[in-house]
C-alpha cells in the first residue's frame, strides 16, 4: 500500500514538473512576448483577440510618423504578433470584429533579421512595410469585401507579393470619436496566401558521343560484359 501511495506522489510531482516546464502562453504585450502567427492544416487565416484594457500588460507602440518624421505613440495598448514565412505571398490584415471602433495596424520587419529585437521594439530597429495610422482610413477606399456592419475605422492592410522573411504585426486602438474608446477587445485577422514553390527544371545537356576504348554491354542474364574497342 505504501509503495502505491509513493508511486502516486511521484507521478503527481512529475506531472507538475512537466506542466510548469512548458513555455507560458504568449500574450503579445511586447516584442519579446509576440504571439506567433500559425496556421492549422488546410487553413490560411489566423485570428486572435486580446483585451488591451489590462494596462499592466499592454502599452503604447512608438512609430515614426510619415508626415513629420517624429516618433508618435498609439493611443491604445498595442498587441504584437510575429510572422515568419518561407516563400513570397499576399497578406491581408485587419481588425474587423474588434470592440474598438478605430484602430491602427503596422507591418514591420527587423532591419537585421539575425538580431531580432527582444527587449523592446522601436521604430529605429525595424523597417515599415505597410501601416495604417489614425485617420488614415479616410483617404483609402474600403475593400470590396468590407462588411457593412463594422466601423470603417477598424484598420485594414493588403500587401501583395510580400517577400519571405520575419515580420511583426502590431495592432492598437485609438479614440476616433466621443463615443469610442482606445482600448478594449482588439481582434486581429491575418490571411496569408503563399505562392507555391516550383523547383527549377534541371538543364538537359545533349549526350556526348562515347569514344572510350572500353565499352560495356549486358548479356541475357544481366551480367555486364566488357569489350575492348580496337584502335
Amino acid at each position: 500500500m505504501k509503495k502505491r501511495i509513493l508511486f502516486f506522489i511521484v507521478m503527481l510531482f512529475l506531472l507538475h514538473v512537466v506542466l510548469y516546464a512548458q513555455d507560458p502562453e504568449k500574450t503579445g504585450a511586447w516584442v519579446g512576448d509576440a504571439i506567433p502567427v500559425t496556421f492549422t492544416a488546410g487553413q490560411s487565416t489566423f485570428t486572435d483577440t486580446r483585451n488591451t484594457t489590462d494596462y499592466r500588460l499592454y502599452d503604447s507602440y512608438g512609430y515614426r510618423s510619415p508626415f513629420t518624421g517624429e516618433v508618435e505613440w498609439t493611443e491604445g495598448g498595442a498587441v504584437f504578433y510575429r510572422l515568419q514565412t518561407e516563400t513570397n505571398g499576399d497578406i491581408i490584415i485587419n481588425n474587423w470584429g474588434s470592440d474598438v471602433a478605430f484602430s491602427s495596424l503596422f507591418l514591420v520587419t527587423p532591419i537585421d533579421p539575425l538580431k531580432e529585437p527582444i527587449d523592446g521594439l522601436t521604430c529605429d530597429l525595424v523597417r515599415n512595410v505597410a501601416m495604417i495610422y489614425p485617420w488614415d482610413y479616410i483617404s483609402v477606399d474600403p475593400p470590396s469585401d468590407f462588411p457593412g456592419w463594422i466601423s470603417r475605422g477598424q484598420a485594414y492592410l493588403h500587401v501583395s507579393d510580400l517577400p519571405a522573411g520575419i515580420y511583426y504585426i502590431i495592432s492598437a486602438g485609438y479614440k476616433g470619436s466621443n463615443a469610442s474608446k482606445p482600448d478594449g477587445n482588439v481582434r486581429t485577422n491575418i490571411t496569408l496566401k503563399l505562392q507555391r514553390r516550383i523547383p527549377d527544371e534541371p538543364s538537359v545537356q545533349p549526350e556526348e558521343p562515347n569514344n572510350s576504348s572500353v565499352q560495356y554491354r549486358y548479356d541475357l542474364s544481366g551480367n555486364r560484359v566488357k569489350n575492348i574497342k580496337k584502335q
